[in-house]
């Protein structure tokens, strides 16, 4: 989305907001409605190490994937961020976040 400044000149309006808590916290539901209240909002997926629960499906929830691949994505770079929780890996992939923005 771009804005006009008041010397018109463009500027880029892209953001990224990061929401993030322990589990159960309820952040898919604060996204969920943030996304009602401004459709223009996306929605990134992250990576994990744990197994998929009842109802979660690879690829809407998380990409659930081994912690040997985990481990080489963090050797070459690939997370804007990650963190080991409850012998579990998290992370946002670099590559999400740039797909997000392009087709913004």
């Amino acid at each position: 989305m771009k804005a006009s400044t008041k010397s018109n000149r463009a500027v880029d309006m892209r953001r990224v907001f990061i929401v993030s808590g322990p589990s159960g916290t309820g952040k898919s539901t604060v996204i969920r409605r943030l996304q009602e209240s401004d459709p223009r909002l996306g929605f990134t997926v992250s990576h994990t190490t744990r197994p998929p629960r009842a109802g979660e499906i690879h690829g809407r929830d998380y990409y659930f994937i081994d912690e040997t691949t985990f481990r080489s994505m963090i050797d070459r770079g690939e997370f804007l961020e990650w963190a080991e929780v409850h012998g579990r890996v998290y992370g946002t992939a670099r590559e999400e976040i740039r797909r997000r923005l392009e087709n913004y």
